[in-house]
């Protein structure tokens, strides 16, 4: 709760009231028009460069503060895709070497990134 607290506030958004959303997720995708736009906005409430205001939140979430920013509109600055464009794998079991071939294989052509976790 603290942190939706503290990413409104760096919104300049309204309290919320319970429930909140819980935005904590893996593998988490950011669209960088968001990013921006979020960033500009924090720059906007607080009157000091983003890194600043957020660097001095003692309980803050990064993908808090980008859920709140999203459910308050941001959608209209986001390029989203219904398309994964990060190949993940987020099984417990690791890979072994036939594993990550396959793996490595099956990677799209338009791909920006693969994080063979695991």
């Amino acid at each position: 709760m603290i942190w939706h607290r503290v990413a409104r506030e760096l919104l300049g958004c309204p309290a919320a009231s319970v429930p909140l959303h819980d935005y904590i997720c893996w593998p988490c995708p950011w669209d960088p028009a968001v990013v921006r736009a979020l960033l500009a906005r924090v720059e906007e409430v607080t009157g000091k460069r983003w890194a600043d205001a957020i660097g001095a939140q003692r309980h803050f979430s990064d993908e808090s503060l980008y859920g709140v920013f999203m459910d308050r509109g941001a959608s209209a600055h986001s390029n989203a895709s219904e398309r994964m464009y990060c190949h993940h794998h987020s099984d417990e079991t690791p890979l072994d070497e036939r594993g990550l071939i396959a793996f490595l294989s099956a990677v799209q052509p338009d791909a920006t990134s693969f994080l063979p976790l695991g």
